[in-house]
């Protein structure tokens, strides 16, 4: 994950930081392994986790209006992480099925 020196927790108490220093711990790595994989293999994901956060923040110095704002996201980080999992699976499994045309973009 991005910025693995991020000690802001997000709100679930999680910060990129803790997953970076735990990660190496096999007991911490097989927790999170059998967690990802029951999410996948089940389909369900936390509700705690599917909570994001959403902040305004302003694109000009004094704004006036809500379009004077732009909206950023703050995810869960272990759900940051799935969704990181679940892509590079998904990745996988149409390279290895040869899915996608060399031509594909967007």
């Amino acid at each position: 994950m991005k910025h693995t020196t991020g000690k802001k927790e997000d709100h679930t108490g999680v910060s990129n930081f803790m997953i970076d220093s735990l990660m190496p711990l096999p007991i911490v790595f097989e927790s999170l392994t059998a967690f990802a994989n029951t999410c996948f293999y089940t389909g369900v994901i936390p509700r705690e986790l599917k909570v994001t956060n959403v902040i305004p923040i302003a694109k000009i110095p004094e704004p006036k209006s809500l379009n004077d704002y732009r909206p950023i996201s703050i995810s869960a980080k272990l759900m940051l992480l799935l969704e990181k999992l679940y892509y590079n699976r998904l990745q996988l499994y149409l390279e290895e099925k040869n899915i996608l045309s060399k031509y594909q973009f967007g």
